[in-house]
């Protein structure tokens, strides 16, 4: 098997990667978001309902818009603001060339010249999305690797040598 395919942290990569690693993290503060949401929407209607100041019954609709806006800045910033850290290594594009027993990585740009090999028993975590493979090599350092750029292979080949490493593999439908 030699399948070549390559990948970059362009910000479409960096916004999935994002979403990858705080899937948990999105599923809790959703869940915290929903009941403050909850919370103070019938605390509004309690003071409405008891005759209360309109003034102080108009804070929980503007509390819940304040914890939304908040959510979503959050969840737009979060992948800029990576992409932006990358500074000149954002468009450097990395290519693999994936063999039965270990893969190769080549990282080429002006000023900065890497390759190495990598054995598939070395990674740490593979997790596989509709668009890319990201191949952990430690627990928090990951190669994109973007499906639409096979030649050779098929992802599928890929994905079916990587679950016999011994490796913990994910898959995230979105």
């Amino acid at each position: 098997m030699e399948i070549h395919a390559s990948g970059k942290f362009d910000y479409r990569t960096m916004k999935a990667l994002q979403k990858v690693t705080t899937g948990t993290q999105t599923t809790v503060m959703t869940a915290v978001l929903s009941a403050c949401t909850v919370f103070t929407a019938g605390l509004a209607v309690v003071r409405i309902m008891n005759g209360s100041d309109a003034r102080y019954s108009i804070m929980g609709p503007v509390l819940v818009l304040g914890m939304l806006i908040v959510w979503i800045a959050t969840a737009a910033y979060l992948p800029k603001k990576a992409y932006n850290q990358l500074g000149k290594r954002a468009e450097m594009i990395t290519e693999y060339v994936f063999r039965d027993d270990d893969f190769a990585v080549d990282q080429t740009e002006p000023g900065f010249n890497g390759s190495s090999t990598v054995s598939y028993n070395q990674l740490t975590r593979v997790v596989e999305t509709p668009e890319f493979f990201f191949l952990y090599i430690t627990k928090t350092t990951a190669h994109p690797v973007d499906k639409a750029t096979f030649e050779g292979g098929a992802a599928e080949q890929l994905a079916a040598r990587l679950r016999t490493a011994n490796v913990q593999y994910v898959v995230k439908k979105r």
